[in-house]
């Protein structure tokens, strides 16, 4: 049976064990290397462990099977910012996914977002991320900022996305910590330069012909901004003019999209 539970003081053993799985199974998603998680002494986890478990400026909700560890998610308050909290971290062991864990783990962040005084919480997923975003947005999460450079040193656009929260407690102030850190410097990230283009893109749908603006792409995925309620799962035949290549016209599948625009799958 699997449950989700925020973590204790003594579960830093668990809290290692699942951060070093999951840079090894997927160190793009993480601003840290497999290698340098390694390095961090036992004392470390620790206060890692002994800070989340208050749940004041962060927290570290766990997934487990039978108290075995298979999930795990990371909420923080900004310090710029108290009404204004990050999911990061999230992350299910390969054996488990499918199982509505990430969803319930985003839920019981929402939860302690709620609690504390949060109004706004954020998430951030690559541009070349299409199965995240969309699962983002089917946990209420819309699209609030053009892709930017999250990893420079992966030269990686991510998007920002952000769920409006109805804030059940009042919010407090506290003292900076590293995870406070890890905010500030996710902060300051947010103000790096955007890398936007406008390309006029034509498509057909509901008998009409619409216009819109491609204000991004990868060699993967388009983020195109219509006010057109185009549903989950639409084929879209698209016609525009290249900077490089010239009229050309490509093959997509909607794969989210709400009241900014939708992203597109190419084929």
């Amino acid at each position: 049976m699997i449950t989700i539970r925020q973590c204790r003081p003594d579960d830093w053993e668990t809290i290692k064990t699942l951060r070093l799985s999951a840079l090894a199974d997927a160190p793009y998603a993480f601003s840290e290397t497999l290698e340098e998680a390694r390095q961090m002494p036992d004392s470390g986890w620790q206060n890692i462990a002994i800070r989340s478990s208050r749940g004041e400026e962060a927290i570290y909700a766990l997934a487990l099977d039978d108290e075995k560890p298979v999930g795990m998610a990371v909420g923080f308050i900004s310090q710029t910012d108290m009404k204004r909290a990050h999911v990061a971290a999230l992350w299910v062991d390969p054996g488990h996914r499918g199982e509505g864990i990430a969803k319930g783990l985003v839920r019981y962040l929402i939860n302690w977002a709620s609690d504390v005084g949060v109004k706004v919480l954020t998430a951030s997923v690559s541009l070349d991320n299409l199965k995240a975003q969309a699962f983002y947005n089917s946990s209420g999460f819309e699209f609030c900022e053009f892709p930017w450079t999250g990893r420079p040193d992966l030269e990686r656009l991510e998007i920002l996305m952000k769920k409006l929260l109805d804030p059940r407690g009042r919010g407090q102030r506290f003292a900076k910590s590293a995870m406070g850190v890890k905010a500030t410097k996710f902060a300051e990230k947010r103000n790096a330069p955007r890398q936007e283009i406008r390309i006029a893109v034509n498509f057909d749908y509901d008998d009409k012909t619409h216009t819109e603006l491609i204000m991004n792409m990868s060699r993967t995925g388009l983020f195109i901004s219509s006010p057109a309620r185009i549903p989950v799962g639409r084929d879209l035949r698209l016609n525009f003019i290249s900077p490089e290549n010239g009229p050309s016209t490509c093959f997509g599948k909607v794969v989210w999209a709400d009241q900014n625009g939708i992203g597109v799958q190419l084929q």
